[in-house]
């Protein structure tokens, strides 16, 4: 599958962006130094080593989320100068999410910085507000609010033939990754560790389902809707349930043991 992105528009010295939405990214261009403009963002929400996300707002209010990737080693920075940029890969896997009707947060731009010290990158999207995962709704009301049960893993096992259906492995489909859009829509989100591998996809198919399960089973929904939604996604791959269950089931039991070590889960 390829998409084509906006033509890189060169906005000052080193700085370029694919832009599809400008609100976010009026004041680079207007010729504010990326570094700026991120340090100007209105809420930090989440700082570390790995990973430095925020909520950016434009000029009439709205907010939009800006996650900043920097080189991490020597491979990262030469794939970087190479024009190989991190925050481009989001925008375009964003963009092939859409086209395969996956539920993403709808993608706005990709920024690349080159200077003497290497290269840098920022995806921004728009902000999911009020923020909130699939854990925190069943923390609330065991998603009552959303229909119960049965109507999230109906979303859930359309959202994962979709996305395996067009080749794509997300790699860590815990609940917290699979936001609520309006009107309580499953938006997938963490994109970072998305591949799409060419041979041998059913074993990533079953860590996706795998590690969702795992959530369900330690939350304590009930068997049989586990099991209706496994049916559910093997009839929308064309596939039998038995198929389905055996790329699950390797997956499933190394993910288990690892968090009844780390975790003390009962699993």
């Amino acid at each position: 599958m390829a998409v084509t992105l906006p033509a890189a528009r060169d906005v000052s010295p080193g700085v370029r962006i694919h832009l599809l939405q400008q609100a976010p990214v009026q004041a680079l261009l207007a010729g504010q130094a990326p570094g700026q403009w991120f340090a100007d963002a209105d809420k930090h929400l989440k700082h570390s080593g790995k990973v430095d996300a925020r909520l950016l707002r434009d000029r009439d209010g709205r907010l939009w989320f800006v996650k900043q990737y920097t080189p991490r080693g020597q491979l990262h920075r030469l794939l970087a100068l190479c024009g190989m940029h991190r925050g481009v890969r989001m925008l375009r896997l964003s963009l092939m999410l859409a086209e395969l009707d996956v539920p993403v947060p709808v993608p706005a731009a990709a920024v690349t910085q080159r200077d003497a010290g290497g290269a840098r990158s920022w995806f921004v999207c728009q902000a999911l507000i009020p923020a909130r995962n699939l854990r925190e709704a069943w923390e609330t009301d065991q998603w009552q609010s959303l229909g119960g049960v049965a109507a999230v893993f109906a979303q859930a096992a359309m959202l994962f033939a979709r996305l395996h259906g067009g080749g794509f492995v997300h790699g860590d489909m815990k609940w917290p990754n699979l936001m609520l859009g309006a009107g309580g829509q499953l938006v997938l989100t963490d994109l970072d560790g998305m591949s799409r591998p060419r041979v041998a996809r059913w074993p990533g198919y079953g860590r996706d389902l795998a590690r969702f399960l795992i959530s369900a089973r330690e939350f304590g929904v009930p068997e049989a809707a586990i099991d209706r939604l496994v049916a559910d996604y093997a009839r929308q791959r064309g596939v039998e349930a038995a198929r389905v269950w055996r790329a699950i089931t390797p997956s499933y039991n190394k993910l288990a043991t690892r968090h009844r070590q780390k975790y003390g889960s009962s699993l």
